[in-house]
């Protein structure tokens, strides 16, 4: 079977004496691996040289491997609108208004004798409790924008009741308010 990690490390040279195609592939090889030592080892080698292309390859692998060692909270960063069919103490039950994001919700889900589609369930945070003020305490209807998350924002100093809405869809996101 075929790795991309069986790569020998670096000699004193470094791999210089490649082609450049070569170093290329054995450099995106050691991005996949997180062989981030040997990277720098070879990037440093490749930079000394006094040459404009090779410069220029250098860059653009430091690039990547810049890419590949972000770190991504956000699960997705395209937003999307949702009318709150319920809130009780930031617990909600939310609807796309917007179909493309669909996967992420339930069909016919039954809520005080109506069938609702495209619901999940959310919590709002405290942060996204206080974007959403309004003259009223109830969200009922409120259409907010907002973007999912991979997971919830940690909030230590958040304190909220105890009650929640009385049925929810089995389908739960993380999300984060940007916008009313």
């Amino acid at each position: 079977a075929f790795s991309f990690c069986n790569i020998n490390p670096p000699n004193k040279k470094g791999f210089l004496q490649n082609d450049h195609k070569s170093l290329q592939n054995e450099i995106i090889s050691k991005i996949k691996c997180n062989d981030k030592s040997s990277i720098l080892f070879e990037i440093s080698l490749l930079l000394k040289k006094n040459n404009m292309r090779t410069s220029f390859i250098a860059l653009f692998i430091l690039g990547l491997l810049q890419l590949s060692c972000t770190k991504k909270d956000d699960l997705n960063t395209a937003t999307f609108q949702v009318k709150i069919i319920k809130e009780v103490c930031n617990d909600a039950i939310v609807q796309l208004t917007d179909t493309s994001f669909k996967q992420y919700a339930e069909n016919g889900f039954a809520f005080e004798g109506q069938n609702y589609d495209h619901v999940f369930f959310t919590r709002f945070s405290c942060a996204d409790r206080t974007k959403m003020q309004t003259l009223t305490s109830d969200l009922t209807g409120l259409v907010i924008t907002v973007k999912l998350l991979s997971q919830a924002k940690p909030e230590p100093d958040c304190g909220t009741c105890a009650a929640t809405v009385s049925s929810r869809p089995s389908k739960s996101q993380f999300i984060e308010v940007v916008g009313l």
